[in-house]
């Protein structure tokens, strides 16, 4: 806001009084801005702060489920090599009672069902390999 000068036939306090009123009214509105930015500041703060919170959830989450997939796919791998030394051993045994035995291990580790157990048990006894 510029301040001008009293014209020489204008009272300088007249002048004055309303340089000042229009101080106040601006003075007000300059608060009143800054206290509604201020409000928008904490809302913006709480709305960080909220989700910094929920990503910090999700980034555990995944973090876990990452850790997982990795337990699983070495998991994976220890289970296949004991799978392939069991049917080597399958493949190779000569006598009957311990391909039974290693049959039943190949069974379990790859979860057949009772009937389909049932079916390969059956098969065995004319299997090609013997």
């Amino acid at each position: 806001m510029a301040l001008r000068r009293a014209a020489p036939s204008e009272p300088t306090l007249l002048l004055y009084a309303e340089q000042l009123a229009r101080k106040e009214v601006e003075a007000g509105a300059l608060r009143r801005e800054k206290h509604r930015l201020q409000d928008e500041l904490h809302r913006l703060q709480a709305a960080t702060v909220a989700n910094a919170e929920q990503h910090g959830e999700e980034a555990a989450t995944l973090r876990g489920q990452i850790d997982k997939l990795h337990r699983d796919q070495s998991r994976e791998g220890a289970n296949m090599e004991y799978l392939k030394n069991v049917i080597y051993k399958f493949l190779t045994l000569q006598d009957t009672s311990g391909r039974m035995q290693t049959l039943n291990a190949i069974l379990t580790i790859l979860h057949f069902s009772p009937q389909e157990k049932n079916c390969v048990t059956k098969l065995q006894r004319n299997a090609w390999w013997r």
